[in-house]
């Protein structure tokens, strides 16, 4: 905890998967907010409790200004304002890198289109850092991990694929930014 925060909200925080993680290594205050329900209720089912979620709109949080120390932003849109708004100190913005899930897109699509890594001029923040980190996992649940992207809601006849298990490239920056 570098940034000595206690306080997090997770945007577009899915079934919390990050959260779980977070809060097993500290004693945090964790928030997750999404728009869709059922990731919200799956969410509340797997952390027991021990993270507050909620179902709303990032793009109008439902939040006290300067409320939270730090906002994560994964894989998520971001209202820039909106997260100044609601955060006291911190945004980590985790996004993409060229080669994020390549060999999962391979199995989707005849043409690759190259993913654009996501560099935003941003007003009110200060970049403090980047990292960059990719490694590759055998995956067995090939469906599962298909189901978490956003490729699942743009691919046709996606119950129908027959993706196969393999080798995936996890690719991805993670951006930490401070509040001007």
């Amino acid at each position: 905890n570098d940034l000595h925060v206690k306080k997090i909200i997770d945007l577009g925080c899915g079934e919390g998967y990050y959260d779980r993680i977070i809060i097993e290594d500290e004693n945090y205050e964790i928030y997750g907010l999404d728009i869709s329900k059922n990731a919200i209720l799956k969410a509340s089912k797997l952390s027991k409790g021990s993270i507050k979620y909620l179902i709303a709109n990032i793009f109008d949080l439902p939040f006290y200004d300067n409320e939270f120390d730090l906002v994560l932003n994964c894989f998520a849109p971001l209202d820039e304002l909106e997260v100044s708004r609601i955060t006291k100190k911190y945004l980590i913005k985790v996004v993409p890198n060229v080669n994020h899930l390549i060999e999962l897109k391979k199995q989707l699509y005849e043409t690759i289109k190259e993913t654009k890594v996501d560099d935003p001029k941003l007003e009110c923040f200060n970049l403090l850092k980047e990292i960059k980190l990719s490694y590759s996992k055998y995956v067995t649940k090939i469906k599962s991990l298909f189901m978490m992207t956003p490729y699942y809601y743009t691919t046709h006849n996606n119950f129908d694929l027959d993706l196969k298990e393999c080798e995936v490239s996890f690719d991805f920056i993670i951006r930490v930014y401070e509040k001007k």
